[in-house]
């Protein structure tokens, strides 16, 4: 026969390892929530860097695009200017040369 006592001790083993792996499991899934937690904490953070950066470089490429064209009008008037130029000078040589 089996010793009442004996199969009490196997019996409170038993339990204690199933509380033992309930309490492991328990602080397994509280550190994977937490770092589920921190891994949404960062994500969030990188979203809003990243947000940020996106602003930064369009408002960086929107300040080049004017300075283009504030450059390229530039540009043109002085060609225009550079032509109207051309144009008086031709105008002055050819009356020189008419008067000969």
């Amino acid at each position: 026969m089996t010793n009442p006592n004996g199969s009490n001790s196997r019996l409170d083993r038993i339990e204690k390892l199933v509380e033992a792996n309930a309490l492991a499991l328990e602080a397994a899934r509280i550190q994977i929530r937490d770092g589920i937690n921190e891994t949404v904490a960062m994500l969030g953070q990188i979203a809003e860097d990243s947000a940020r950066e996106r602003t930064e470089i369009r408002r960086r490429q929107e300040e080049s695009d004017q300075r283009f064209e504030t450059m390229l009008a530039d540009m043109r008037a002085d060609r225009e200017a550079n032509h109207q130029e051309h144009q008086e000078f031709r105008i002055a040589i050819q009356a020189l040369l008419n008067r000969q």
